[in-house]
């Protein structure tokens, strides 16, 4: 939960947390935190201004042997997700290489 406070996510109406674990998780925390970072300014900027960005985090052992943390962020789509996911994969190399 400390990590989500310091990133500014738990103070922030438009995040919802759900943090699944109780135990301690090892971690490298700077690249962690690059990467919610990252992922919460692109939800921010790109997703729907009006709808909830939820995170979910959770320790799980698909093998038995080792836990893995899963982190989870979902938001609505926003107008430039829309128009992405309006174009496939073919459409966005033509784009790119028209624009060259």
């Amino acid at each position: 939960a400390k990590l989500f406070d310091d990133l500014g996510f738990m103070s922030d109406s438009r995040f919802s947390i759900n943090i699944a674990y109780q135990s301690l998780v090892h971690a490298d925390r700077v690249a962690l935190e690059c990467i919610l970072f990252n992922a919460a300014q692109n939800a921010l900027t790109h997703g729907a201004a009006d709808s909830p960005i939820s995170i979910t985090a959770k320790v799980s052992s698909p093998d038995g042997s080792s836990a893995m943390l899963c982190v989870l962020m979902v938001n609505a789509a926003g107008p430039n997700h829309e128009k992405l996911l309006a174009l496939d994969a073919n459409n966005l190399l033509t784009h790119d290489l028209r624009e060259q």
